[in-house]
């Protein structure tokens, strides 16, 4: 039997237990060089105890090398208890510390989670509150404009209706005017009697237009699109402002013909009145204005703002 046989195992192990815990790398590689020489003090004196007899200085030299080794192992030893005393101790000490703020960390984590579920809170009620008296006055205007729009439309038929019998009446005294007087009046005045009967005429395309909108309107309904010809349209915007086109000298040119469209005549009548009025209102002073009048067909598409 040789000591070394077993030398191998314990180096390994002593060399594995320092990868594992590094902080004492240097401690166990000296407990593993200890080993080294004791296993080599071990295998150097066992042949001799067994050939020969050993004298006392000899076995004193052996025992003596042996115990220092022993001493040195039991050093090494200490010095690992030690450190892992210490480590001991102040893994102790940060638990004990851990312990003792754990419930404070927790109390304050607490308090946070508190305080901000209350701000949440707080901040969610007063969202609905706005948004509560937000949709109050949101209501309460569309109740009031739904008000004003019944009012408005109660007002327009009754006015429309109210104007309906003094206009029939203007209209039938221009009427006896022209038929029994025509002879008698001067250019002028006939041209007068004209004008007169084409406004009251004009007045009464109004006054139906407007009572048939506050027919619909009432009913939820809309103007319906019909097919207009602009020309005609155009027609009777002339007329109705030839004093204007006449006192300004103003050159109006309109197309011979004007392709037919869908909408509807009131709107498109307005439509030209404020073109041309805008037109000869905004003239260059001094200058004779002229209004020329185009069209072109063109793709919806191609129109901005149409889709």
């Amino acid at each position: 039997f040789r000591a070394s046989d077993n030398k191998e195992k314990v180096i390994s192990e002593l060399q594995g237990m320092a990868q594992i815990k590094p902080e004492y790398a240097v401690q166990l590689q000296g407990l593993a060089d200890l080993a080294h020489e004791s296993y080599v003090l071990l295998d150097s004196a066992m042949p001799l105890s067994w050939a020969v007899q050993l004298t006392n200085d000899t076995l004193v030299g052996v025992l003596t090398s042996g115990s220092e080794v022993i001493s040195s192992v039991r050093a090494h030893a200490d010095t690992i208890k030690k450190a892992e005393n210490t480590l001991l101790s102040k893994h102790e000490n940060t638990m004990t510390i851990l312990s003792r703020q754990t419930p404070i960390n927790l109390l304050v984590l607490s308090g946070l989670a508190m305080i901000m579920f209350a701000g949440t809170f707080l901040m969610v009620i007063r969202e609905l509150r706005m948004r509560r008296r937000y949709q109050m006055d949101l209501e309460r205007k569309i109740e009031e404009l739904k008000k004003s729009n019944e009012e408005l439309e109660e007002f327009a038929y009754v006015a429309s209706h109210d104007l309906q019998e003094p206009l029939r009446k203007l209209r039938t005294f221009g009427d006896r005017l022209h038929q029994k007087y025509n002879e008698q009046l001067p250019e002028e005045g006939q041209f007068m009697v004209d004008r007169m009967q084409s406004s009251a005429s004009h007045m009464q395309t109004l006054i139906d237009d407007l009572l048939s909108f506050s027919r619909l309107i009432s009913r939820g309904e809309e103007l319906p699109f019909v097919p207009v010809d602009p020309r005609r349209v155009l027609d009777g915007v002339l007329d109705e402002y030839s004093d204007v086109i006449r006192r300004r000298a103003a050159l109006v040119r309109l197309p011979h013909t004007m392709p037919t469209v869908t909408g509807r005549p009131t709107q498109l009548h307005q439509v030209f009145a404020n073109l041309l009025s805008n037109s000869l209102k905004f003239s260059r002073p001094g200058q004779i204005p002229l209004v020329d009048v185009r069209y072109q067909v063109v793709k919806g598409r191609k129109i901005p703002g149409v889709k």
